[in-house]
């Protein structure tokens, strides 16, 4: 039996541990009121599961990327990685002012998990959530980068596996495209050809990294000029209609083409990678940089004839930001850079880190919305029930769509030397 003292020790005990802890709370909500304000991220749009914390300054609390499929995601991957982006952040739940989260575009099954997941800590601890879109999340990402070089208006370029995309981007919610892909996409024109050539077979690092950087690692060595050269003088493997949209499969069989030609006067073995490999990789990086600089120099134009790009007293609003995977690629990054300066157009690109699919640009551009949420209180759900009814689009568009009307402007553009704007690495 349990003698008096101790049982009132153990009652003492209890309360302390719970006055201690009442109090705790207390002047963790009074330091709040000091804190700054923070946003969590959630993007789940694909295969990656990135999570982040930011705060109003766009400084990154902390951050926690996993890649995994969405099977994987949907078993515990995501929560894991909310977990220890807190414990990073050395935060509680309670401390994030909002929830953003990817719910367009994507791939179906990974947007749920991401949506369901930002609904279930919405009520569990009484959090506002921000829907968003994962592309004009890229767009605004350089803002991060650069907040006191860039301002709207700018035109961003968006380069990925999955997209290409040309938008004017007027404001946080004003988004006009002008131009985006009808067939494949970049990054996957170089994964396909990293495939084709059987860049794996090479061992160390290239069997190591993705398609797209074993290309550009291969490029390094080889004459971006030796193929498919005659795309300088007129758009062959692009359309032929004066648009700011992209076709990249019709290079995408000339290149397949190219290869099995070679293959065969070659007599190569199944297994063997071609001798001219770093040819035709550099020659391929300068096609599609080709076509990405015809489509930014139409898209300029139009603006420029709009007048929606008007230098004012104080700074030329001829911006660029390129983000998305291919950002990180330095062969176009290079030509791209050259391009600008001879055009006199301020260049923006994340870093690496920052232009590839991450939780730091879903947390930014809630954080965004969050500042701005009394002149577009849409951006917010607050409503318990408003929230539950939250549900994802794995199609949707960007922005105002006006392709159509760039196209039927009919805008011839000057010649350039886009040669010269070649940087051999």
């Amino acid at each position: 039996m349990i003698k008096p003292i101790h049982r009132y020790s153990c009652i003492l005990i209890d309360f302390w541990h719970k006055f201690a802890e009442r109090n705790f709370t207390i002047i963790r909500r009074q330091n709040c009121l000091h804190a700054p304000k923070l946003v969590l991220g959630i993007e789940t749009s694909c295969d990656d599961t990135g999570i982040a914390i930011v705060d109003q300054n766009g400084q990154i609390i902390s951050e926690v990327c996993a890649s995994q499929t969405a099977l994987h995601v949907s078993n515990g991957v995501i929560d894991r990685c909310v977990s220890n982006c807190f414990h990073n952040a050395n935060v509680l739940p309670s401390d994030i002012a909002a929830i953003a989260v990817t719910v367009k575009p994507g791939l179906p099954l990974s947007l749920l998990v991401g949506c369901n997941y930002a609904k279930k800590l919405s009520a569990k601890y009484n959090l506002p959530v921000i829907p968003i879109h994962h592309m004009e999340a890229h767009a605004l990402t350089a803002l991060i980068q650069y907040p006191t070089k860039l301002s709207f208006p700018f035109v961003t370029l968006l380069i990925s596996g999955g997209h290409s995309i040309i938008c004017f981007v007027n404001g946080i919610d004003d988004f006009r495209l002008m131009g985006q892909s009808v067939d494949d996409a970049p990054g996957d024109i170089m994964d396909k050809t990293a495939r084709a050539l059987k860049l794996k077979n090479l061992g160390p690092p290239f069997n190591l990294i993705s398609g797209g950087a074993a290309i550009e690692l291969m490029a390094k060595n080889g004459d971006p000029f030796a193929y498919f050269s005659r795309i300088t003088s007129y758009p062959l493997y692009s359309s032929r209609h004066r648009t700011c949209n992209f076709s990249f499969s019709g290079f995408l069989t000339a290149i397949q083409r190219k290869i099995r030609q070679l293959e065969i006067d070659n007599q190569t073995s199944p297994d063997e990678v071609l001798t001219e490999a770093p040819d035709l990789c550099a020659s391929i990086l300068f096609v599609i940089s080709f076509i990405l600089i015809k489509r930014l120099q139409r898209a300029f134009q139009y603006l420029d004839e709009k007048e929606l790009l008007l230098p004012t007293s104080d700074y030329d609003q001829r911006k660029l930001v390129v983000s998305g995977g291919c950002a990180a690629n330095r062969f176009i990054a290079g030509m791209l850079k050259n391009y600008c300066y001879h055009e006199a157009i301020d260049l923006f690109i994340p870093t690496p880190k920052l232009c590839t699919d991450n939780g730091v640009m879903i947390a930014w551009n809630g954080m965004l919305k969050l500042q701005n949420e009394k002149l577009f209180p849409h951006f917010i759900l607050r409503n318990k029930k408003f929230i539950q009814m939250l549900d994802i689009d794995s199609k949707a568009k960007l922005g105002h769509d006006i392709s159509r009307d760039v196209t039927n402007a009919n805008i011839k553009c000057e010649r350039i030397d886009i040669k010269s704007f070649v940087n051999f690495l």
